[in-house]
């Protein structure tokens, strides 16, 4: 394969990638500009630059679990699509950018965010999005799981912090944070967590 830079997507990248994406599905650009408003909520996405250009993209939707009766969730990531420009296909770069984003979804788990009550639950979604976009891999229970399970779940994903966001949280405009290897847990500024967990 031609040398190419395997990165996780950003969103400096969306023009360059919705073009790629019309040039290889020929799905109209009101639908492509639709999926990449939901990405930073429902999964990531890697990229193959060559010569500081775009040629190749993966995406992967992730957060899902297998629930199997009596055993633990597992969870899951799904391979939404892939994109090879034209002049780069049959040189490795699909399933190099498919392997990159499976590595991505694999290490997603810096941060999973806990949520009790539907005002709570809201605000976690918007946490989640705000972290992600500042290059933090977050995930939060989609299952509509107890607290308890949330944290059940959590330590099985193998994230390193959980942030928890209940209504007392909210209304004093915290969250709690526990660093899962070091088993200690804090009050930070909900302002200053996405700082605070930042890459």
């Amino acid at each position: 394969m031609t040398e190419a830079l395997l990165r996780e997507y950003r969103q400096a990248d969306i023009p360059a990638l919705t073009a790629l994406w019309h040039r290889v599905f020929g799905d109209p650009e009101a639908l492509i500009s639709r999926f990449f408003q939901l990405l930073p909520e429902m999964g990531s996405g890697a990229v193959a630059e060559l010569d500081g250009q775009a040629v190749g993209a993966a995406y992967i939707v992730d957060g899902l679990a297998l629930l199997r009766p009596g055993a633990a969730p597992m969870p899951l990531a799904y391979l939404y699509a892939v994109a090879v420009d034209e002049r780069c296909r049959g040189l490795g770069f699909g399933q190099a950018v498919t392997k990159a984003a499976a590595d991505l979804a694999l290490a997603r788990g810096d941060a999973f965010v806990c949520t009790l009550g539907d005002a709570a639950r809201l605000e976690g979604v918007k946490l989640v999005k705000a972290l992600r976009e500042a290059g933090v891999r977050a995930d939060l229970d989609h299952a509509a799981r107890s607290l308890k399970a949330q944290f059940k779940f959590a330590g099985k994903t193998g994230a390193k912090y959980v942030v928890t966001l209940a209504e007392d949280e909210l209304a004093r405009g915290v969250v709690k944070l526990r660093d899962m290897d070091a088993s200690e847990e804090k009050e930070v500024s909900r302002d200053e967590i996405v700082g605070l967990l930042r890459k």
